[in-house]
Parts: C-alpha cells; structure tokens; sequence
C-alpha cells in the first residue's frame, strides 16, 4: 500500500514492486549465512557479531534513505539495497543463534 498511496501506483504495480523485495531472501539470506560463518572460522563468535552489527548498520542507513525519497525510481533501487541487507541481516543472525546460551 505505500508504493500505492505515495506514488499513485496501481496495487498491481505496487505489488510488483514489493515482490521485489522479498524476492532479494532466495539468495540474501544464504549470503549473509555464509559471510557470517566465513567470518566465524577466523575471528570466532567476534567476527560472526561484527558482521551481523554492520549489515543492520548499514540496514539502518537504507531505511532512512528510503524514507526521505520523493521519487519512485529512487525509492526502488534503495529498497532493492535495503531489502539485500535486511536478508543478509537475517543471515547473520541464524549464524550468532546457535552460541547463545540460555
């Protein structure tokens, strides 16, 4: 409903436009789980924590591009980008999972 209520966009088309970003977790999400235990294997738990820390970082900063955009064409690329980070993000964090404790 955003795309169709900020840009006048067809639900149609504002569907074709969100599809988009759920299509980025076929591979995003294995991404991040794979840069995750890359990084596992040569700074432990720490590099698995930085790695997750810095895509939500960096997840944070498209959020708030994407919020500030006026223009559709925009607006998309910089949730293409944001939705890549959030899957990546999601990644990450099924490799920090397993070392919790309860």
């Amino acid at each position: 409903l955003y795309f169709n209520q900020q840009y006048h966009q067809s639900i149609q088309a504002s569907g074709a436009i969100a599809f988009v970003y759920g299509f980025a977790a076929i591979y995003a999400r294995g991404l991040g789980g794979y840069v995750s235990d890359w990084l596992g294997d040569r700074y432990q738990l720490q590099g698995r924590l930085w790695i997750h820390f810095l895509f939500m970082l960096v997840q944070g900063g498209f959020n708030i591009c994407f919020a500030r955009t006026e223009a559709l064409n925009s607006s998309m690329i910089i949730m293409v980008v944001f939705s890549i980070f959030v899957q990546m993000s999601m990644g990450t964090c099924y490799g920090v999972v397993p070392y919790v404790d309860s």
